[in-house]
This record gives C-alpha cells, sequence and structure tokens, in this order.
C-alpha cells in the first residue's frame, strides 16, 4: 500500500508528506510522516506477482542450502511477544495468513516453478499446534515437498516433531533467546 501511494505521489508530483509509514528527504532535511496501521487481515492483500521478475532465473542462483528451486515465504507479520533484544519491522501487532493462502501460494509456485523446497521465515509459525496440523496435511500429499521453519523451543514437543516429519518438514531452527534458565 505504501510503495503504491508513493508511486502515485511521484507521478502525481504530490506531497509526501501526506503518506503514512515514510521517511522523506526535503531541502537536506529528513522528516517522518505519521505510522502506516498495521494491515490486519493479510489474506486481503493479493498474493505476490512474480511475473516480472525473471524468478525461474533466480531460482537457479546459489543460497543458504545449495538447493535447487529453492523459495522463501512469508506466512505471518509480527510477533506476540515483546522481547527485549528482538525488533519489530511489521509492526507490534501479530497477524497470520489462512492456511488456504498459503497453500495457494505454495501451489502456484510449485506449479509454474517447480519449487521443491520451502523456507517459511516466519519467527513462530509453531506457535498454534492446529495450524500446523493443517499445513501438515496439505505438505504430506505434495510430491517431491519439503520446506522449513523457525520455532521457539517451548513450542516443540513429540507431537509436534511427529506431525513436522510426517509433514515433510526437514529443518527446524530454534530460537534459543537466552542461555540463562532464569530469563526463560
Amino acid at each position: 500500500i505504501t510503495i503504491s501511494e508513493i508511486a502515485e505521489c511521484i507521478e502525481k508530483n504530490g506531497n509526501l508528506s501526506q503518506i503514512n509509514g515514510i521517511i522523506y528527504k526535503k531541502d537536506n532535511n529528513f522528516f517522518t510522516t505519521h505510522p502506516r496501521q498495521e494491515i490486519m487481515d493479510l489474506d486481503a492483500l493479493p498474493l505476490p506477482d512474480y511475473s516480472g521478475i525473471e524468478l525461474d532465473k533466480y531460482l537457479k542462483l546459489p543460497n543458504n542450502f545449495t538447493l535447487d528451486n529453492f523459495f522463501t515465504i512469508i506466512a505471518s507479520r509480527s510477533c506476540p511477544y515483546n522481547c527485549t533484544f528482538c525488533f519489530h519491522t511489521v509492526g507490534r501487532k501479530y497477524r497470520q495468513r489462512s492456511i488456504s493462502s498459503i497453500v495457494a501460494e505454495i501451489s502456484y509456485l510449485v506449479e509454474k516453478h517447480n519449487i521443491s523446497f520451502f523456507y517459511i521465515a516466519d519467527e513462530l509459525f509453531g506457535q498454534n499446534k492446529d495450524r500446523v496440523r493443517e499445513f501438515c496435511e496439505f505438505t504430506k500429499n505434495v510430491d517431491n515437498f519439503h520446506w522449513r521453519t523457525n520455532f521457539r523451543v517451548p513450542d516443540i514437543d513429540e507431537e509436534m516433531v511427529d506431525l513436522l516429519k510426517k509433514g515433510n518438514c526437514s529443518v527446524v531452527s530454534l530460537g534459543l533467546e537466552s542461555a540463562d534458565n532464569d530469563i526463560l
């Protein structure tokens, strides 16, 4: 929404000060506008349009996992916790896409770009076991499909590990928030 408003503003020689959520420069000074309100319904956003970026070319580039057809998606924004060591670049209100929205994006990317390994880059994908179960019901039935994601240590238990294994999850990164048991 913000980038669309900026593009329209520039196109019409408008006033950047009217666009919420930006920092802009005018007469060698920087100005900060009012904060942008978070988008609460992430499913209201359209799926990303990858058609203009030659995605197939980028999928062949080396990545951290040395895997072909590896791709990152985002299934939520922000976090419900207020850890002092963390930052919240996408607001302080935790919002999640529906599993059907995530499945639609993955299905498109698998079909159109033959992607076989996804990184769900959310910090808290595993916070809601029912949500993970619903996602794993989809992923266990997709041929040649693997994924990885992140969990907080308290969100992992034997049942969760079993769900992930059956759902073709190959890698789980754990957020060790402190080495001090009193802090944890």
